[in-house]
């Protein structure tokens, strides 16, 4: 028996043009009231999702309690989002752009659902756009350490094989920095070490104090004991080269890797076509295990162009 309760029902579609005939479709008896669905309803009993794609519609209805978490939205006011921000967000304005955190997560309990969707994931959008690093390839480096959990420390020493411009080495070394509590590490003596291996110009501005430029390649760096053996936690690459040439530099360097090293590159399209890049990174990712490399995670990231795909693999010893 159908309850006397009016049944009011808010249609969220996608795209817009289908939302028309959703609300045309809702059925309607004869012997109920016809205002039963309210497809703008402000305080609705129930929700409707359409998702039109491929000329099939996907549809899902859930209760309100379910979608707002027993939390209605209208009680949702100014001064909740207000606490949420500033529990959220600490004053940064002294130090670099790029080394400013992210605004961390509220407290379970604190926010509603509908305040991060709309509101925390757009502030975390605006302090990445704040973070004006020198180059796109910043956010790639950072991306992929946190998709792997490499568990980078203050005083890690890396290597950037083919570092120019110094998008990695950026990023890097302000991890290095915030690690060493911010602030006091800007101008202090610094633990962790990041080598930037590359003949080419490093267009840091300001330089940091916690990087040494090698003007060599890799293989004369190796040879002529430029950087440390063995002592090397995470090595990294993001050069413009195909996938096996990227391999051969990157096993060039493996004397200089701890047991327990990170190493972090990209699989670049620099091959006569897609088959071939294919081929090579199955191949690359062959010989790194061959080497004693455990891969991590494989995958195309967010911040990647279409025709890149990043490894990260842990070193275990040969």
């Amino acid at each position: 028996k159908r309850s006397k309760k009016q049944m009011l029902v808010k249609a969220r579609c996608f795209p817009k043009w289908c939302a028309d005939a959703t609300y045309a479709a809702l059925e309607r008896d004869g012997d109920v009231n016809l205002e039963i669905f309210q497809p703008t309803a402000h305080s609705p009993t129930h929700y409707i999702d359409v998702v039109c794609v491929k000329n099939r519609a996907h549809i899902t209805v859930w209760p309100t309690s379910f979608v707002e978490e027993s939390i209605e939205f209208e009680e949702v006011s100014r001064d909740e989002e207000k606490s949420c921000k500033t529990e959220t967000e600490t004053p940064q304005e002294n130090l670099p752009s790029t080394l400013r955190p992210y605004p961390a997560l509220p407290k379970p309990g604190s926010c509603t659902f509908e305040y991060l969707l709309t509101q925390h994931c757009e502030r975390v959008k605006e302090a990445r756009a704040d973070k004006n690093p020198m180059c796109r390839a910043y956010f790639k480096l950072e991306e992929a350490a946190d998709r792997a959990g490499i568990p980078i420390t203050k005083d890690w020493h890396c290597v950037d094989v083919g570092a120019a411009p110094g998008g990695w080495t950026q990023w890097i070394s302000d991890r290095l920095l915030m690690l060493e509590a911010g602030n006091s590490a800007l101008d202090g003596e610094h633990k962790g070490t990041v080598w930037a291996i590359d003949p080419g110009l490093i267009t840091l501005d300001p330089f940091p104090k916690n990087v040494v430029h090698i003007k060599m390649m890799a293989e004369a760096a190796i040879a002529g004991n430029a950087i440390p053996i063995e002592n090397v936690s995470m090595l990294v690459c993001d050069a413009n080269a195909s996938p096996a040439v990227v391999t051969q530099i990157l096993l060039s360097v493996k004397p200089a890797l701890k047991p327990g090293a990170y190493l972090v590159t990209t699989f670049k399209n620099f091959c006569k076509g897609y088959s071939e890049w294919r081929s090579q990174m199955k191949a690359a990712r062959a010989e790194f295990a061959e080497n004693g490399f455990r891969e991590e995670w494989f995958g195309h990231l967010f911040a990647n162009c279409a025709q890149e795909f990043t490894f990260v693999a842990k070193f275990e010893g040969n």
